[in-house]
């Protein structure tokens, strides 16, 4: 329904932006509020989930990579490609495991 010259009008991405910014500031300030609740009532130290991808990445990369959903990256690495890569020795079989197992 929509042309490509609707798609990249300036008004679409704008939309399209704030839309991503909003997205990312709910996600940042309710994992905050979250992890001060439950350190108020359980005395357990936790760590940012999503860690303000938009706005602290510098690249692509960076915000896939390193901001967006720390919590799935930190499982998968500790639970499926740490202890696949030791009892493997092949890093192509533990980052195969890892893929197949993200997508469960």
């Amino acid at each position: 329904e929509h042309t490509l010259a609707d798609l990249i009008s300036w008004r679409h991405l704008l939309n399209n932006f704030f839309v991503a910014v909003l997205i990312s500031t709910s996600l940042s300030q309710s994992s905050l509020g979250v992890s001060l609740l439950y350190n108020a009532f359980y005395r357990y130290e936790t760590y940012e989930i999503v860690l303000n991808p938009m706005f602290r990445s510098t690249s692509p990369s960076e915000f896939w990579g390193r901001r967006w959903n720390t919590l799935v990256h930190r499982g998968l690495k500790n639970g499926v490609y740490k202890p696949a890569r030791s009892r493997t020795s092949s890093k192509m079989l533990a980052v195969l495991a890892t893929f197949a197992v993200s997508g469960v």
